[in-house]
């Protein structure tokens, strides 16, 4: 008999195993566990098999480009205006600055050492004589300024080599005084002391001014950065173009306003930039060939006019060495109105091998008429200077040779430096004001370029996901 609910067979087998019905174990929590993208229900070939996924890649090549040109447009902006700034010197010195001082103390040197030459030669009830020694002491008080100047401009310059600013400025330094002692004692081997020492000195100085400020105005006309702002800007202007194109095939609608706005700011911003380079270089150029040019030329024109002055006023006063001092005046003289190193360069404006005075007069432009007045104010002085030598040569002539120096020579001269002066004033002026536009031009461009070129990034970020969205 069996009871209720039991089964009236006997068991037979093994019994089943418990563990067997358990449910599978859950993974360790330190087992490692491996990524799959498809896992996630994602796979790389989403970003250009689907169409959200390539909008969003056309929306990261656009957003790249963006950036790229932003980088290259501010960066070339940027420098350009550190440049700029280092030449004007805003708000106060600079290149420039330092060049004129340069050009000052060149020419300040020579013109003591012919005012002091010219006490020597007396006449005129000494009104004359009182002139040229306030004329030297204001030349050798302006010395002294414009040698803290530059001396301010190269604190690290320790004179190692002769190149070397800080060398010439501690030649002239220890030179100054014992110049100035000889010139309180008449002697005549000052001008020697002057001529083949001092001023070599300050040739050396004012070339390596002349060649630091030709070397930044090459910089700052340089055309091989925006090579890289060109070829950007067409590439993400294309890019924008035809991303719209693309959409409207796609989408079947016109436009994309956000897109066309981005499109139009990146062309505006490359635009903007061309246009304020150009802006830049017309500045510079006029500078240049207005400013910089008349400025480091007439300056040169005047000390071979002061020197030439020297020489003749020294023939006459050492009649032994008159031959060698003749001909150094004519040289200088030779060098102002015929010039053969420049005949090679025939055919170029006022470089024909006519000397330096033809190379000042022939740009044209608002000074040139001050600038060619030069050639006939040294011609005068050639012409009276040419009577002192022949009469000089006389036994008999020597004297009316000397009264013809204190007078005539004298008044010609002054005409000639004084025009000299005053072109040099209009001549700084220039370059000082081309050169302040020229960085203003590009003052503000480095901001404009971040906010437009940042807004045609926000558009173009807009316009595609509002595309993207439209999928969802």
């Amino acid at each position: 008999m069996t009871g209720v609910g039991t089964s009236s067979q006997p068991a037979t087998g093994t019994p089943p195993d418990p563990t067997s019905a358990a449910p599978p174990s859950a993974p360790s929590p330190s087992s490692p566990v491996s990524f799959s993208p498809s896992a996630w229900g994602w796979r790389p070939s989403d970003w250009w098999s689907s169409p959200p996924g390539r909008l969003r890649l056309v929306s990261l090549v656009v957003m790249v480009l963006l950036v790229a040109l932003w980088i290259t447009a501010f960066a070339t902006s940027q420098a350009r205006q550190g440049t700029l700034d280092a030449l004007s010197g805003r708000p106060g010195g600079g290149q420039s600055a330092t060049l004129v001082a340069a050009l000052r103390l060149r020419s300040d040197l020579a013109g003591a050492d012919a005012a002091a030459t010219r006490v020597r030669l007396g006449g005129n009830d000494g009104l004359e004589v009182a002139r040229q020694r306030e004329a030297y002491r204001r030349a050798m008080a302006d010395v002294g300024a414009q040698l803290v100047v530059l001396a301010r401009a190269h604190p690290d310059a320790d004179g190692g080599t002769d190149a070397d600013p800080g060398s010439a400025l501690t030649v002239i330094a220890q030179q100054l005084s014992p110049y100035g002692g000889e010139v309180a004692q008449a002697k005549a081997a000052r001008s020697e002391l002057m001529w083949r020492t001092i001023l070599p000195a300050a040739d050396r100085i004012v070339a390596t001014e002349q060649s630091r400020a030709e070397h930044a105005l090459h910089r700052a006309e340089a055309t091989n950065p925006l090579v890289g702002v060109v070829v950007l800007g067409a590439l993400t202007f294309g890019a924008l173009v035809s991303t719209q194109i693309w959409l409207v095939r796609r989408t079947n609608r016109v436009l994309n306003p956000a897109l066309a706005a981005a499109t139009v700011l990146s062309a505006v911003a490359v635009g903007w930039t061309l246009l304020a380079f150009a802006a830049q270089h017309d500045h510079i150029a006029d500078g240049r060939d207005h400013g910089y040019r008349p400025l480091t030329r007439t300056s040169q024109a005047r000390v071979l006019a002061l020197r030439a002055w020297t020489d003749d006023v020294r023939a006459l006063l050492d009649r032994s060495d008159a031959p060698r001092l003749d001909a150094d005046s004519a040289a200088a003289s030779t060098r102002l109105r015929h010039d053969p190193a420049s005949a090679p360069a025939a055919g170029a404006a006022g470089s024909d091998g006519a000397g330096l005075l033809a190379m000042i007069a022939a740009p044209g432009g608002p000074d040139q008429a001050a600038r060619a007045a030069l050639t006939p104010a040294w011609t005068d002085y050639a012409d009276i200077a040419a009577r002192i030598r022949d009469g000089a040569g006389r036994p008999e002539g020597l004297w009316p040779a000397a009264l013809l120096a204190q007078q005539d020579a004298t008044g010609a001269l002054r005409t000639f430096d004084e025009r000299s002066v005053a072109v040099l004033d209009a001549s700084r002026t220039h370059l000082t004001d081309d050169l302040t536009a020229a960085a203003d031009t590009v003052d503000t461009l480095p901001a404009a370029l971040s906010i437009t070129l940042g807004l045609a990034a926000v558009l173009t970020f807009v316009g595609l996901q509002l595309r993207i969205n439209d999928y969802r």
